[in-house]
């Protein structure tokens, strides 16, 4: 017989097959996958596809107004897990209630029946607890409720088997007393595809600033390799930039470009924004919309998408760039020409007539939900209601929103007082002074010499912030040698574990975290992850096999223990 129920943030269960409150007429279980395809010849390929976490909905006869205010009073307390048993094992998917609609409950109908959903925030997951391995010759053998312990890194390690076939968060606890532990997560057997993650920014003040450097390099097998990537991948909350190392196109050409092509500027007003000088060649083969992608601009489909930003794009037997720095056609060719000489050429990968589903290229593909700024006060301005605005020539990438942010120096939140921000468009970074400058022309002036100055001591006013939609480019794959044994990801953090506290590494993308709590689960404080360790901030278990390591500089045994939420599109 199934079972449902709902946990909220305090670890309370309701039973959702109680006898006063009964789920009846549940819908939404399933899956259903929104999918992108392209029409090549007589067929469809698919292009892209994202599963859709459809709302759990059903109707809830509540025998009496009392059941029916403690539902009310137990969904309040949020976050609310919905947890389904269909059989032998519970599976669980994080949900807001977003619809409860009762109806009043009369001498005929003695119960108010009550219609719910359930809006989905993720996929389905069970929760494994793993076993870990035991050396024979260890005095003891550890059952999978009790951590594994050993000393170094030299250890067998804890086997993660993972059996969603979906790449899945852990999250580990180390127990005190330990300093300084690592951990890495090796996979065992053929290495799948290598995939890079952005690092979290971390904002400052203006009396302590904090770079935002973002990553661009990664220790694999202790080689240090550096991605080929147009700017560091970083992340802002949940938008995470993410570098695929190999990855099989939808590109089935790619062209160097070198200056000597036949360039032309293009100035159909439906293609060119203003601030921006488009230029194209000639290629017989390009249609409007193909997919196209660079290895320095951003790719762009479409003429509306296109115009009035930085970006490349496949047009009507042609290739264009919309650029700013490049006034002329000469000067655009000198840059090619440039580029080439000094071994960074610019590449395109586009997608031909010929492209049949199967022929595509092997390219690394960075997709970047992340836009950043650095500022030095040489930007042109304007001030507005006593704000100073800083205007870019064109556009910055436009930002999804005004809280989506973090600065080098300052608290993020457009408009904010004391505050910056990109405005809605893109169109100017914003900062609302807040009595550290007078909103006039000197304020303006003071406040631009003060970013001059930061930038001369090496410490330039940065901002990081969620973009309204992804920046995609390509360039060619990252040979990765695929043995297995490679390290997927490794971290540190450099901290004292005392008795009694306990370090956590949450990985889900809802409650990302590393910070010391006690054994009794009050936190205590967050703690900073060394990048130095880490080809990934977090750790994410791959389908099937891989192993994690553990060591500390302390002489203690190491006390871990490992959980595995396993993803599942449908249950």
């Amino acid at each position: 017989m199934r079972e449902i129920k709902l946990v909220n943030n305090e670890g309370e269960e309701f039973d959702l097959t109680r006898p006063d409150a009964c789920l009846q007429d549940i819908s939404g279980i399933g899956m259903e996958i929104e999918f992108e395809t392209v029409r090549i010849g007589q067929c469809d390929v698919v292009v892209d596809e994202q599963p859709q976490y459809n709302p759990v909905s059903g109707m809830i006869p509540f025998m009496d107004m009392e059941p029916y205010t403690e539902f009310l009073q137990f969904i309040a307390k949020r976050p609310i897990t919905l947890a389904y048993k269909p059989k032998n094992a519970w599976y669980f998917t994080s949900v807001r209630v977003s619809v409860v609609e009762k109806e009043e409950i009369t001498p005929v109908d003695e119960y108010a029946e009550t219609d719910v959903d359930f809006y989905r925030l993720g996929p389905w997951y069970s929760t494994l607890r793993i076993d870990p391995y035991s050396d024979t010759t260890a005095a003891k053998r550890y059952t999978y409720t009790y951590p594994y312990r050993y000393v170094d890194s030299t250890a067998p390690g804890i086997l993660l088997q993972n059996p969603s076939g979906q790449e899945s968060p852990c999250t580990i606890e180390i127990y005190g007393p330990a300093r300084n532990p690592r951990w890495e997560l090796v996979k065992n057997g053929p290495e799948p595809q290598s995939v890079f993650l952005g690092d979290t920014p971390q904002g400052g003040t203006v009396d302590a600033p904090v770079e935002l450097t973002g990553i661009s390099s990664t220790v694999i097998n202790k080689n240090l390799v550096t991605l080929p990537v147009p700017r560091p991948l970083r992340r802002v909350g949940a938008a995470q930039d993410k570098c695929s190392a190999r990855v099989t196109s939808v590109y089935d050409k790619r062209i160097v470009l070198d200056g000597s092509e036949m360039w032309a500027e293009y100035t159909d007003e439906n293609w060119q924004g203003a601030g921006y000088h488009v230029y194209r060649f000639y290629n017989a083969d390009a249609l409007i919309s193909q997919y196209i992608a660079s290895n320095k601009y951003p790719s762009r489909r479409g003429a509306s998408n296109f115009k009035g930003t930085l970006g490349v794009t496949s047009g009507a037997q042609s290739i264009l760039f919309s650029v700013v720095e490049q006034k002329t056609v000469d000067d655009w060719k000198a840059y090619l020409a440039a580029q080439k000489a000094a071994g960074t050429p610019l590449i395109i990968y586009r997608q031909s007539t010929a492209y049949d589903g199967t022929n595509g290229l092997d390219v690394c593909l960075m997709k970047y939900q992340t836009g950043f700024v650095e500022l030095d006060g040489t930007e042109a301005s304007h001030i507005f209601d006593g704000m100073f605005y800083l205007d870019y020539s064109a556009a910055w990438p436009t930002p999804a929103n005004r809280v989506n942010g973090v600065c080098s120096h300052y608290p993020y939140g457009t408009y904010g007082k004391g505050k910056i921000g990109l405005t809605d468009n893109g169109a100017a970074v914003a900062y609302n002074p807040n009595s550290d400058y007078t909103g006039d022309e000197g304020g303006l002036a003071n406040w631009k010499a003060y970013l001059a100055a930061q930038k001369e001591a090496g410490t330039p006013v940065q901002v990081a912030y969620q973009l309204a939609a992804p920046e995609v480019y390509a360039t060619d794959p990252v040979d990765i040698q695929k043995a297995a044994g490679l390290s997927i990801s490794s971290g540190a953090v450099t901290t004292e574990i005392k008795e009694g506290q306990k370090l956590v590494v949450r990985s889900e993308a809802d409650r990302l975290e590393i910070a010391i709590y006690t054994t009794e689960n009050e936190w205590v404080e967050d703690v900073y992850q060394q990048s130095d360790f880490s080809t990934a901030r977090f750790i994410y278990a791959p389908a099937g096999d891989s192993t994690l390591k553990f060591s500390h500089e302390g002489s203690q045994e190491l006390n871990v223990s490992v959980e595995v939420r396993a993803y599942y599109e449908a249950v």
